[in-house]
């Protein structure tokens, strides 16, 4: 287990994001639905990943999710299997008008094959986002995030910071394409990710407070 790894594991590990987030990065509110749906695929320079996720939002704005992706590095590595769980919350403040921020965590394994080592990786940080221009059938919410990000495996560690650019497209108020940018921003070697997410709220809605 080297940290070149670790950062190729990294890369490959967060798709399907806008999963087990809401207004606040760029996809469309619990109001639409307290139930989440999402699939996503991301292409880092070191492979690339596919997967689903689920997420569940309670009356008091706190949602929590889970999902699992399929991770496929390039060079001859074999694929392997992230679990994640995800929560985050809602907040509102006076003096940001409709800007919404959500503190956001992680947590996840990476389990390998051929009784490899598992890969542990977890995440705390937040995101903005806010709705930019709107009509009856579309609605445009971009979104900026940064999280401290750490991943060990034995005796390998790393920890770094990261920064996400969304922009979220939401169709009918509860299906939402979401293109994103995710930038380590002090790690040497590691590149940008692009990936693209579908999503789609359904269920009860959630009753605004």
């Amino acid at each position: 287990m080297t940290r070149k790894f670790l950062i190729v594991t990294a890369l490959t590990a967060c798709v399907a994001a806008s999963a087990e987030a809401q207004l606040c990065a760029g996809t469309a509110s619990f109001t639409a639905g307290r139930m989440r749906a999402g699939v996503g695929v991301e292409l880092p320079a070191g492979g690339k990943a596919y997967g689903a996720g689920l997420t569940y939002s309670h009356s008091s704005r706190a949602y929590f999710g889970g999902q699992i992706a399929r991770q496929n590095p390039t060079g001859g590595a074999e694929n392997s299997t992230d679990f994640q769980a995800n929560a985050g919350f809602e907040t509102s403040f006076d003096g940001l008008g409709k800007i919404r921020f959500c503190p956001t965590g992680q947590f996840g394994i990476t389990s390998r094959p051929n009784n490899q080592e598992s890969v542990k990786h977890y995440a705390l940080g937040g995101t903005f986002g806010q709705v930019l221009s709107s009509s009856d059938n579309m609605t445009l919410a971009p979104s900026l995030g940064a999280s401290w990000v750490h991943y060990s495996s034995g005796n390998v560690s790393d920890s770094w910071i990261e920064a996400t650019v969304g922009a979220g497209f939401i169709f009918n108020k509860d299906v939402t394409f979401t293109p994103s940018l995710r930038l380590p921003l002090n790690q040497d070697g590691a590149e940008p990710t692009f990936g693209v997410s579908l999503s789609y709220n359904f269920g009860r809605p959630r009753v605004r407070r």
